[in-house]
This record gives structure tokens, sequence and C-alpha cells, in this order.
């Protein structure tokens, strides 16, 4: 889809607040947009699975306790990190195994907080 922003950017816009808002609208659309295509970009421009799901997480927010709740199923997540479901729950599990983090459903905890800015 593509808008005219002439229109949007003209004088008479500036003087009405309703068109102001739209325009604001639109730009924090596409602000938001441009990060999450952005995300993407960095996460599958990693050939590791592991620094695909450390890229992922580094954009995640976790709670008081250290956990991050995935909003995505392990399915969900797989898609979007472009990899099979299967290899995405053996990666999970070798990293439980080694310490770095523990799962839960949607539930991840890390217990080595320097896996998301250390080199691997």
């Amino acid at each position: 889809m593509q808008l005219d922003f002439s229109a949007l950017m003209s004088q008479k816009t500036l003087t009405c607040p309703c068109r102001m808002q739209v325009t604001a609208n639109l730009m924090q659309d596409m602000a938001q947009q441009l990060l999450f295509f952005n995300t993407k970009v960095r996460i599958l421009a990693q050939k590791r699975l592991r620094d695909r799901l450390k890229i992922y997480l580094q954009t995640l927010t976790p709670d008081e306790k250290g956990c991050y709740s995935l909003p995505y199923t392990r399915t969900e997540l797989a898609d979007f990190l472009c990899v099979d479901r299967s290899a995405l729950s053996r990666e999970l599990c070798r990293m439980r195994d080694e310490r770095i983090l523990d799962f839960s459903g949607a539930k991840i905890h890390l217990l080595d907080p320097t896996f998301l800015y250390g080199w691997n």
C-alpha cells in the first residue's frame, strides 16, 4: 500500500490537530515496523541457532526475577527464527544442560546473564 505523504505534510496539516495526530500515528507505526524488520534481519543474519536465540532474547524485557515470557509458542518461535521446531527444542535443551537457561512452557529463566552480552 502506498500513501501520498505530501498531503500529510502540507501546511494545512500542521494547523489541523486531527491530521497531526494521524501523521504522528503513521510515523510511530512505521518506526515500530522498521525496528521489527531490523531485528528480524539481525536475527536471520546469524548462522547459528544459538546466536539467533541470543539476539531474540535481547529484544525481550525480563520480569523482576529475570524470566522472559515468550509471546510465541515453540512452533511460532521456530517459524520466526526460520528453523525447525525440533532443532529449536534440541538447542534449548542443550542450553538447559549447559546451565545457560531453564525453561518451562513459554517462560525462559536466564541462569547465565553473561550469555546475552558475552562472546561465545
